[in-house]
């Protein structure tokens, strides 16, 4: 089982490139500093600045800051809450609120989760930017080590009236616990919108270094 899925992350991965290659894509970049401090035993709260490029990593396409906390319950669920400010060349303030419920499982073969997520954006400064309910579903192998694979699918249904799936992002990568204090993930995400027409794709690779404080 552990030697199928990573190999099933190695072929999507594949696909991904050699489309990427054949196609005109656009290669973005997510690069984020996430600091995490566990306020009890079940629940943290996290800081995370992130800065964007786009235009083939040329150029700053904006940036943001999340605050987060995330609270363990039982059986592997857990529930946690998001508040996003976006800042865009040229542009106003952007704010969202984001809840999640997430499941976790892990066996002696896998490693296993959902998470739903509500997406809401503040109508701020004139702007009315767009509501959506996102899934969120992980897997990989559980290696039993500090570098764990994965692959992931997040699906985006648009409200507002709209009612549809707007948005897919396909994402293999990884997550190395450096020690008990650092951690880097790394995903080469891509992602498809399907409200155009043609449907337009992007390449995203995302990284995130973070710190669990002491």
């Amino acid at each position: 089982m552990k030697k199928t899925i990573s190999v099933i992350s190695l072929c999507i991965f594949i696909f991904l490139i050699n489309d990427t290659i054949v196609a005109q894509i656009d290669n973005q970049s997510w690069t984020s500093f996430s600091l995490r401090k566990n306020i009890s035993k079940n629940t943290h709260i996290q800081i995370k600045p992130t800065e964007r490029r786009f235009n083939n990593l040329k150029d700053h396409q904006n940036s943001s800051i999340d605050l987060s906390f995330q609270t363990k319950i039982k059986n592997g669920w857990s529930f946690g809450g998001l508040a996003r400010t976006w800042f865009i060349p040229n542009e106003k303030i952007r704010q969202f609120l984001w809840a999640n419920i997430t499941h976790s499982y892990s066996s002696d073969l896998i490693k296993m989760k959902n998470k739903f997520r509500v997406h809401y954006a503040l109508d701020i400064n004139d702007r009315k930017d767009a509501d959506f309910l996102r899934w969120n579903f992980q897997v990989g192998p559980n290696l039993k080590k500090r570098i764990d694979p994965f692959i992931a699918i997040v699906s985006f249904f648009r409200l507002n009236g709209f009612n549809e799936v707007q948005r897919i992002r396909y994402e293999p990568g990884l997550k190395w616990s450096i020690n008990d204090a650092w951690i880097l993930n790394a995903v080469f995400r891509r992602e498809v919108n399907l409200s155009f027409d043609p449907n337009i794709k992007i390449n995203v690779y995302v990284v995130t270094l973070g710190y669990l404080m002491k």
